[in-house]
This record gives structure tokens, C-alpha cells and sequence, in this order.
């Protein structure tokens, strides 16, 4: 516990005084340094009865934080925010925002404020009560003590929230009058209770009502701490506990509770409320936080109702209602429509058309010069209505068949540029010029084998003499025939005695053979007598050949 003018946080945070206890923290009026504002700090040790190792130091710091990540959540007016928090030797800081002097509630005789203001503070609270249940749903109690209720400058009630979850013992804590106990109900005082007591009071319970009494405190705890506390709010004196409530009705007395809210002189919706909450067994109390709400609802102010007929006299009758004038033209909601009887239309008696609206601004109107556009549905049209109407039709408009694929070997001279067509002529010219190159070369080799330049010259400019008259001479077989046609002629034997005679060199040229030789074969035709020639040339080569 720290000492008045202790300092905390390198010097930024000085004590004023401790004023109690809430749960197992203790609460003191500080001021902080820095920002020169009074605030409230919460301090809570990590261990209470061993020393901790640094897994669980840590540890226990962490749920800390998140509790008070948590109590940041709640956004009810009626909390008290929380500004940072710190740990420093083994103990958690928890610093509250400087909304002023917090005062305790018990500083204060009976409240100048009627039931109205009242009903709206406990509704107010029981839905604070109801957010931190949801935010904290492991929560067992939530300590609502002249402790832990302040009020700020405004006279408004706060609560001081610190977020633990675990169970705890009320224990009688420091506070103003000592009267910690009249604030909680008979299950949160239960297990400091010695065994001859609880032996006592828990005759005159059932084994429901016993359990009940037994289990951890609740909602039905909550509603009782808040009933309670505004019961000496709006009184001004403080409830009898629940303890001696007990005490009372085991020795045949009658409940206190009675008596004072009937010296209370509260009206009795709400002192119906008070003890309906008051109740020592939690059966007997509301069952939910929407229960009690509802119950305080007839207390709420309601509006005001307003009442037409107050605004004139009886005598007088009201004034005869005025039409509204003609509202703006919007180009976003409404629709642009020609005045009816200007568009040209063609009735029908088979349609019905529903009547246009007239709207209060016409748009102008456009005469259709092609084509026009009607709301109705025209009837059939016949060939005199076609040629006497100015309107004008659109005709479908047949679409042109797609030619057919065409094969990709298929000539085609239309897919064929002009040039491919010269490259094609100068192709086919040039194969032709080449050709007829080869096949004069070749003849001019073939021939060259055989007859020389030389003698050509010889035999040119020499007198050929007459040939002599020889019946059957004997001469070459010429090189056009085939081997077939040669190898089936008969071969014919010369005479032994007879000698061929040498004839004159003949004119005509063989050519030679580059065919293997071939056996002595002689033939029996002769052949016929060579022209004479004057000169030789290779044309006449070709055309023999």
C-alpha cells in the first residue's frame, strides 16, 4: 500500500489519500504532474500469497492488459474511462481520465431530484451492468460499494470498473460510514460467514433455495447492489443488510425492508421495485436486467402528446385544408410524358391504355420527322394503310449469305497478286532457257568424244570421189535401235574369200557409243547411200540423233 505523496511513474503521478478498497485493488486520489488534473489510480499486486516465478509475473500481467483492453471497450457514459496503465514492482497500475473530483455518494443528505430522475438513473446503470456482463462473461460479481460508485462534478453517479474476472471474497473494506454490507447481497457475503450461522440460515431454505444461495453471485447480485445503492441515493439512509434481514426472520420478526421504504415515501411503482430487488433469495428477485427495466419503464417521462384540437377555439371551425402548389420538375425521379391528345396515336379497341398523368411543368414536344412512337399498341396493317400513312416502316434488312470455304489447294487467281503471276513467267522462262542449256551441253560432250575439229576441216575442203558400186556393204549398226531388236536378228557369215572393199569415208558423222561393245554382228540389209553434204554442224548432229 502506498503512503500519501508517494510517487509512481518516474515522478508523474503523486498520491493524495487511499478511500477503500474494490475487490482485491486498492483505490487512491492522486494528481498527475503533467497534465495538473486529480485522477484516480487502482492499484492491484500481482501475487497474494507466494512469490512468482517470471512466467507467471508475466503471465498475470497479460490478463491485466487484456481486461483493461476490455474496460476500454464499454461505451456507456456511466463508466469511468481509463486512461493508461503500468506495472512497477510487482504491482499494476491502472490510471483513470481527470473528469474532476470523484466524491463518494454517502458525502450527500437525500437527493433534490424526484422519482422520474431516479427510475432513469437505475435504468441507466442496469444497462451498464448488462455491457460488462456481455464484455466479461467469466465475471462472476461486479462490486458496486460506496467504493467503487463516485460521483463526478456534475452530480452524475460513475462506476469504478476494474475488470477482474476471478471470484473473490467480499471482505469488509474501508469506506466513510463502514456500511460496505448493506450493498451486498446475502450469496456475496456467504463464505465469510462462520458455520453456525450458515447452519442457522440455511434451515429456513429448501434445497433449491440452498443451492442458489451457495452458487457464485450473478446477475440477480447485480440488480440487488444497484437497488440498494440508489435506495440511500434517493433516501438518504442507508437499506438494512441482508444478514440481519436473516437474523430478523429466523427470530419471528418481521423484515425490516418493509419499514424502510415506507418511511422512504417513495410512490408505489417504484418502492414495488425496491422490494421486489431487496429480496434476500434470489428466486424471489427479478430474473433479468430487461425485467427490471421493464418495471421501471412507467416511470420514464413520456413525450408530450400533441393535441390539434387545442390550436383553435371550439366555436371556431378549422381552416379548410390548401392544396399543395405544383412541385418542382426533378430530371432524377420524374419521367419526361407529352400532355395527352398531342402524340400522335392509333386507338385500338382491343388495348386498353391507362390514363397519363398531367404533369404540372409539359416538356416540349418533339414532332418525329422518320419515325413515330406510340404509348398504344397499333393494330394489324394492311397494304392501303402502308401506302396512306406518313409513318415510314424499317424493313429487315436480309443479311448477305457468307461464301462458302473454299479448299486450300483450289487455284484461285483472285487471291493472286498481279506480280505473283511475273514471278510465276520468269520462273517458268528461266527452267525452259536452263533446260535447253543442259541438253546442248551435253550433246556438245557426247559429240566431242567422236569427231574432232580437225579432220572436220579435212574432209570439208578434200574432193569426195564417186562411191563405188559394192552390192552389199557392210556398216555399223546404228545407235537408235535397241539391244532387244539387235540381239533377235539372225547374225549372217561372210563369205571367206570375200573381202569387204574400203569405201569412201561417208559424210555422215557417227556418233559415239558409250554403250559396252557389243559381239561382231552383221546385218543383211544395207544401208541406203549418205547424201552429201558440204559442211557439218551440230544442228544436223541433233537432228539425226
Amino acid at each position: 500500500m502506498l503512503s500519501s505523496d508517494s510517487i509512481i511513474q518516474k515522478g508523474r503521478y503523486r498520491i493524495i489519500r487511499k478511500f477503500g478498497t474494490i475487490g482485491t485493488s486498492i483505490v487512491y486520489d492522486a494528481f498527475d504532474n503533467l497534465r495538473a488534473a486529480n485522477v484516480v489510480i487502482a492499484e492491484t499486486p500481482l501475487a497474494t500469497t507466494r512469490v512468482l516465478t517470471v512466467a507467471e509475473r508475466e503471465a498475470q500481467a497479460r490478463r491485466f492488459e487484456q481486461n483493461f483492453n476490455l474496460a476500454k471497450l464499454i461505451s456507456n457514459d456511466r463508466l469511468v474511462r481509463y486512461a493508461e496503465q503500468f506495472v512497477e514492482v510487482d504491482r499494476h497500475y491502472v490510471v483513470t481520465e481527470s473528469i474532476g473530483q470523484l466524491t463518494s455518494p454517502l458525502a450527500f443528505a437525500r437527493r433534490s431530484a424526484d422519482e422520474i430522475n431516479i427510475a432513469v438513473e437505475i435504468d441507466a446503470w442496469l444497462t451498464l451492468a448488462d455491457e460488462i456482463r456481455n464484455r466479461f462473461p467469466m465475471i462472476s460479481n461486479i462490486e458496486i460499494t460506496p467504493t467503487s460508485v463516485r460521483m463526478d462534478p456534475t452530480m452524475r453517479t460513475r462506476l469504478l470498473f476494474l475488470g477482474e474476472s476471478e471470484r473473490f471474497v467480499s471482505q469488509q473494506s474501508y469506506s466513510e460510514d463502514g456500511a460496505e454490507l448493506a450493498y451486498l447481497p446475502l450469496e456475496s457475503i456467504w463464505p465469510q460467514l462462520d458455520a453456525a450461522s450458515q447452519k442457522a440460515i440455511s434451515n429456513t431454505y429448501n434445497d433449491l433455495s440452498l443451492e442458489r444461495l451457495e452458487s457464485p453471485p450473478d446477475l440477480t447480485s447485480d440488480i440487488y447492489s444497484i437497488a440498494a445503492m440508489f435506495f440511500r441515493i434517493g433516501s438518504g439512509q442507508t437499506p438494512p443488510n441482508a444478514l440481519e434481514r436473516s437474523i430478523e426472520l429466523l427470530e419471528g420478526s418481521a423484515d425490516s425492508l418493509i419499514k424502510s421504504i415506507e418511511l422512504a415515501g417513495f410512490s408505489l411503482e417504484l418502492s414495488n421495485f425496491f422490494a421486489r430487488a431487496l429480496q434476500i433469495k434470489r428466486e424471489d428477485r427479478f430474473e433479468s436486467f430487461a425485467e427490471a427495466r421493464s418495471v421501471l419503464g412507467n416511470l420514464k417521462p413520456a413525450a408530450p402528446a400533441w393535441n390539434i384540437a387545442d390550436d383553435h377555439d371550439l366555436l371556431e371551425l378549422p381552416p379548410e385544408p390548401v392544396a399543395a402548389g405544383p412541385r418542382a420538375f426533378s430530371r432524377r425521379s420524374d419521367i419526361i410524358e407529352i400532355a395527352p391528345g398531342t402524340a400522335p396515336s392509333i386507338e385500338s379497341p382491343k388495348s386498353v391504355v391507362p390514363e397519363q398523368r398531367p404533369t404540372p411543368v409539359p416538356a416540349p414536344i418533339r414532332v418525329p420527322t422518320a419515325i413515330a412512337y406510340s404509348p398504344k399498341a397499333p393494330p394489324a396493317v394492311t397494304r392501303s394503310d402502308i401506302l396512306d400513312a406518313p409513318i415510314i416502316y424499317e424493313t429487315p434488312v436480309e443479311r448477305v449469305p457468307k461464301p462458302a470455304a473454299r479448299p486450300l489447294l483450289e487455284p484461285s487467281f483472285e487471291m493472286v497478286p498481279v506480280r505473283s503471276y511475273t514471278a510465276l513467267f520468269a520462273g517458268i522462262i528461266a527452267i525452259v532457257v536452263l533446260a535447253g542449256s543442259v541438253v546442248t551441253y551435253m550433246m556438245t560432250q557426247t559429240s566431242g568424244n567422236v569427231v574432232e575439229p580437225a579432220p572436220q576441216a579435212t574432209v570439208m575442203s578434200e574432193p569426195r570421189p564417186e562411191p563405188p558400186t559394192i552390192s552389199q556393204p557392210v556398216v555399223a549398226a546404228e545407235p537408235e535401235k535397241s539391244t532387244s531388236i539387235e540381239t533377235q536378228l539372225p547374225a549372217i557369215q561372210q563369205p571367206a574369200g570375200d573381202k569387204p572393199q574400203q569405201t569412201a569415208k561417208p559424210e555422215r558423222i557417227a556418233v559415239a557409243d558409250t554403250r559396252q561393245p557389243k559381239k561382231a554382228a552383221e546385218t543383211t540389209d544395207p544401208k541406203p547411200e549418205p547424201k552429201k553434204k558440204k559442211t557439218v554442224t551440230v544442228d544436223d548432229l541433233i537432228s539425226d540423233n
